[in-house]
């Protein structure tokens, strides 16, 4: 039972993609075997399959276009701004790693601010009782 158990434990970590995989190649390895022994598990014929998976690759193509293609979080709408300014010549690259490693500077010594002050109310504390 603690062998069931681990092994479930341990499937929970699996990622969606790894299980359509294992899916996919489950359904092509019955499929075969099916047709091996003369079972017809598919109930269509060769232009309809044909025609349901160019309609399904279209799709899946235009989904991934689109997404790949318009800005639909925060950071590919920045990005994309940054990248307008880069083309129009507003800025350039070396403006933009410059300014990206001052704001890493300044997030890195105002953290330790924070921990400092931290670490000082906690001595003060403890020095005070």
């Amino acid at each position: 039972m603690n062998k069931f158990t681990s092994l479930i434990e341990n499937l929970r970590g699996v990622p969606l993609a790894m299980w359509a995989t294992l899916a996919t190649i489950l359904l092509f390895v019955v499929n075969a075997v099916l047709t091996a022994f003369s079972i017809n598990p598919i109930i269509l014929s060769d232009d309809q399959v044909f025609k349901f998976v160019s309609y399904a690759a279209a799709l899946c193509s235009i989904a991934y276009l689109g997404w790949k293609n318009f800005d639909f979080t925060d950071k590919a709408r920045a990005a994309g701004q940054i990248l307008t300014l880069l083309q129009q010549g507003y800025v350039t690259v070396t403006t933009i790693l410059k300014y990206a490693e001052e704001i890493k500077n300044t997030n890195n010594s105002t953290t330790q601010n924070n921990i400092e002050t931290a670490q000082n109310a906690s001595g003060t504390e403890s020095g005070g009782k």
